[in-house]
């Protein structure tokens, strides 16, 4: 767990790569270059999205660094550009920055511009290719960052513009789950789950599901609910699957006659508890090194 202090250390070390002073610098232009650091989209949403009074002057120290070359300003000025953040909406202008900041080496471009390469995207003229997603993605990923890391599992694990291979699959994972990242903890514990290279394990499963899902991870409260259903532990499974149909999953796993069925198995007290505890409970979002 990382001190108050490091933490503002590393936010000095994040504000001396764009660019510009750390006394210069600060609000939510400072918040958005954490969260854009770590691949925090949630928080970027939060911070940039439908914002009545941006933060002007940040802006323009990001488009200055941009201009001057640095790559995490590139990759940021063209998500400002995407939602409109002190700027007019404009997402040529953000292909073209992200475009910059990934062949600059910026890891969260990089994995984005992997990502558009992996579902195709015609406003930009980018057909779907996997091997060209698997490259950016692969950059990436060895720069350390957690979200291309669990893409190149992904990708392994698919056999998307490589050779489907669990093991490495799991390797990556297992990088991206060692720093915290909820999906890449989530996508190991269904390694462990399936026996997809390693053996089929269902503690191993519930360990990293419950890590992902402890952090709000609907996908990983779908399955840790599956599985303790499977595993007969009724009223934990029902707790958890109330939390991922709160956070709009109602298929699969969580589908009403899955409810139903755990709803049955339960006394009324059970009931009540597990849905009192639905409602009380908060995400504990882990802090990543």
């Amino acid at each position: 767990m990382h001190s108050r202090r490091s933490m503002r250390t590393t936010k000095w070390i994040l504000l001396l790569l764009i660019g510009w002073s750390a006394s210069a610098a600060s609000g939510p232009v400072e918040d958005a270059v954490a969260a854009y650091k770590q691949g925090d989209t949630d928080k970027l949403v939060d911070l940039l999205v439908d914002k009545d009074a941006p933060d002007l002057a940040g802006v323009s120290r990001i488009q200055l660094a941009a201009q001057q070359g640095k790559a995490e300003a590139q990759g940021l000025l063209g998500i400002f550009y995407l939602a409109g953040y002190g700027v007019p909406k404009d997402s040529k202008k953000y292909f073209f920055w992200n475009r910059k900041a990934a062949e600059n080496g910026s890891a969260p471009a990089q994995h984005s511009l992997g990502l558009s390469y992996t579902n195709g995207d015609k406003d930009y003229g980018i057909e779907k290719d996997y091997q060209k997603a698997y490259q950016w993605n692969l950059k990436a990923a060895d720069q350390g960052y957690a979200p291309a890391q669990d893409s190149v599992g992904l990708m392994h694990r698919a056999g998307w513009g490589v050779p489907q291979d669990y093991k490495k699959a799991l390797f990556w994972y297992r990088k991206a789950a060692d720093q915290g990242y909820a999906s890449g903890q989530s996508s190991l514990g269904l390694m462990y789950r399936e026996g997809w290279g390693v053996p089929k394990n269902d503690q191993e499963a519930y360990f990293w599901y419950r890590k992902a899902a402890g952090q709000g991870d609907k996908y990983a409260q779908s399955s840790l609910g599956s599985l303790l259903n499977d595993l007969g532990n009724y009223q934990e499974a029902y707790f958890w699957t109330l939390l991922a149909r709160a956070n709009g999953i109602y298929y699969g796993h969580v589908s009403d006659v899955v409810l139903a069925s755990l709803e049955q198995k339960l006394t009324p007290a059970q009931r009540a508890a597990a849905q009192a505890q639905a409602r009380d409970w908060k995400p504990t979002p882990t802090t990543r090194p």
